[in-house]
């Protein structure tokens, strides 16, 4: 889903301006979920807490985009 977010920002009229926003923060989300998903693939605790911080600053960020 993330992928396909400066897609659906497109679809649905998201200046263009936001579009980088859009895309750096769903980056860092995957980025964020793939260290969690490598921990758990690699026998280690999933460690939540070692990325909520950058999680949380990325849907801050999703949550702050301008829509028309």
């Amino acid at each position: 889903m993330l992928g396909h977010l400066t897609t659906v920002a497109r679809e649905n009229d998201v200046p263009k301006s936001e579009w980088e926003t859009i895309n750096t923060s769903a980056q860092r989300l995957r980025e964020r979920f793939n260290e969690v998903h490598a921990r758990i693939d690699g026998g280690e605790a999933a460690d939540y807490e070692a990325v909520a911080d950058d999680v949380q600053a990325a849907i801050e960020q999703l949550e702050g985009v301008q829509t028309n």
